[in-house]
């Protein structure tokens, strides 16, 4: 019997024959019409293709690919990319969480952490 074990840890999701389940990062671009993002994970860069029927939310909202690019240069939304057996993105859980915080913009990625920090002017 053959295992594969898939871990995220891969520098792109087709080593192996294999596809990490999920893919945290940063979305980069965004091509909606090749149906592509260009994500920055901890792991390196990776170019993710959306599945024809991608779901893609932000808390409780559907949202179009379009409104995955970043918000201003150098502020990146975070996404969770949910990938098929074949390595396409079936679901996005999307992300910006920006707050006011003692004289600082703070940016928080999908898990609570914080991203970056810049003082306000």
């Amino acid at each position: 019997m053959l295992l594969c074990i898939c871990i995220a840890g891969f520098t792109n999701p087709t080593d192996a024959g294999c596809h990490p389940a999920v893919v945290h990062g940063d979305i980069l671009d965004v091509h909606p019409q090749a149906g592509k993002v260009r994500v920055l994970t901890g792991h390196g860069m990776l170019i993710l293709e959306l599945d024809a029927g991608c779901r893609i939310m932000r808390g409780l909202q559907e949202i179009s690919c379009t409104a995955l690019r970043p918000v201003y240069p150098g502020w990146y939304q975070d996404g969770l990319f949910m990938l098929n057996s074949e390595g396409r993105v079936v679901e996005i859980l999307a992300n910006y969480s920006i707050r006011e915080q003692a004289g600082f913009l703070v940016s928080y990625d999908i898990f609570g952490e914080i991203k970056m920090m810049e003082p306000l002017p």
